[in-house]
């Protein structure tokens, strides 16, 4: 299907777009928004290609162009799958907005981090970015889609959220873009709420907004329903 849409393309002219030329800027994008963990690397999984609408009317005739982006989309989630990057969701989605401002034969693209729609099932493996050095605790899934999941702390800071931005990413609607973070100081842990909408809760007790709650090994967090079980692996100050 690919070299059939890649013939029909170029049979639309010189200054055709054709199945290459949006592949090649879309492992580009991929490269540029990955971000890389100790554990792994997450890319984007939702990409917009910004096209005149004339550019479109032609690419979409018969729906080639629907059946265009179905392909990329395939080919993206291969080449993730092929470099060992992780997504939030199981599949890549690639979209056509029209942009008039465009001129014909120029593209634009966008890319963006996703978490699954509800009833949506994520990608299984969750990213954690860690700084470097040894493993001094961990955080251990216990419910929905982290059950049985766990994530070394080798970092002072570890921000959890939904938001692909954080440390540790909770795709769950019911957890917030920036919900909590757990922080190494004064020889202890502690767990902070970042003004979560649906609370912060370590053994049944909400933690208020603000609160640095003092973390203790075998307690219960509660992250907008999701529930964690921290451990400490290592005492800290050890050498």
């Amino acid at each position: 299907m690919w070299r059939k849409i890649s013939e029909w393309l170029r049979s639309l002219g010189p200054e055709a777009l054709d199945f290459d030329f949006f592949l090649r800027h879309l492992r580009e994008e991929m490269e540029a928004r990955k971000r890389t963990t100790l554990e792994q690397t997450l890319v984007p999984n939702q990409y917009t290609l910004l096209l005149n609408p004339t550019d479109w009317a032609e690419l979409n005739a018969g729906d080639l162009g629907q059946e265009l982006c179905r392909e990329l989309e395939m080919a993206l989630e291969e080449e993730a799958g092929r470099r060992g990057y992780r997504l939030l969701t199981r599949r890549v989605r690639v979209s056509v907005q029209e942009r008039a401002d465009l001129e014909r034969g120029a593209v634009g693209l966008e890319s963006d981090f996703v978490p699954p729609r509800p009833g949506e099932e994520p990608e299984p493996s969750l990213p954690l970015r860690a700084s470097g050095g040894r493993e001094i605790g961990c955080l251990e899934g216990l419910s929905g889609p982290v059950q049985g999941k766990e994530w070394p702390v080798r970092s002072e800071i570890v921000r959890i959220g939904r938001a692909a931005d954080n440390d540790l990413v909770l795709p769950v609607d019911t957890v917030s873009n920036h919900h909590a973070q757990l922080e190494q100081a004064e020889g202890r842990f502690w767990l902070l709420d970042l003004n979560s909408t649906n609370g912060t809760y370590v053994n049944g007790r909400q933690v208020s907004p603000g609160e640095r709650w003092p973390l203790q090994d075998g307690d219960e967090l509660d992250l907008g329903g999701v529930e964690l079980r921290f451990r400490i692996k290592v005492p800290i100050g050890n050498g």
